[in-house]
């Protein structure tokens, strides 16, 4: 599917708003919550690599955020180096990844497994956390929703929060 950005007007219109729901103002995070949980990353800490070290704590955040799930570290490195892999095939064109040798290298059907596991997680933790507004969703509307989350946490702020905390 392509990136939310990408989604019909009509699947804007309803996605929209319960990502907002997810992360917005009103969302699962506060300014102290997100300061407790900073304190909590630098705690103990004597180096940090600024570029991995802060992408796998923003990624773990925004999981909180958005779907109430909680990673380990591990988990939030996982989940980085999967956000490295489809961001190197994802701007491929689409014949270059079903040659054999190309595929195997990018790691395409390793890459696509862990993202269908991801969203299985992702529509487990919607349907706990919207239980209203995924009560009467198809499992490919909710599967769409759980793509746009990826997408958010992929993208979005998974790309753009730890650039700018980079350079903060």
């Amino acid at each position: 599917h392509a990136i939310g950005l990408g989604a019909p007007q009509e699947a804007h219109a309803f996605q929209r708003p319960i990502l907002t729901k997810l992360c917005g103002p009103a969302g699962r995070w506060s300014s102290e919550w997100l300061r407790a949980e900073a304190q909590k990353f630098f705690l103990g800490r004597t180096s940090i690599r600024i570029n991995e070290d802060l992408r796998v704590w923003t990624t773990r955040v925004l999981h909180q955020v958005f779907l109430g799930l909680e990673l380990t570290e591990a988990e939030g490195a996982e989940y980085m180096a999967l956000q490295k892999r489809i961001l190197i095939f994802g701007g491929a064109p689409e014949e270059t990844l079903t040659i054999p040798g190309v595929t195997t290298v990018l790691k395409v059907e390793e890459t696509l497994a862990e993202k269908a596991t991801w969203l299985a997680r992702y529509r487990d933790c919607l349907r706990v956390h919207l239980p209203e507004e995924t009560a009467g969703m198809s499992e490919t509307d909710l599967t769409v929703l759980a793509s746009n989350v990826m997408d958010a946490l992929l993208f979005a702020g998974g790309q753009s929060v730890p650039t700018v905390l980079q350079y903060a």
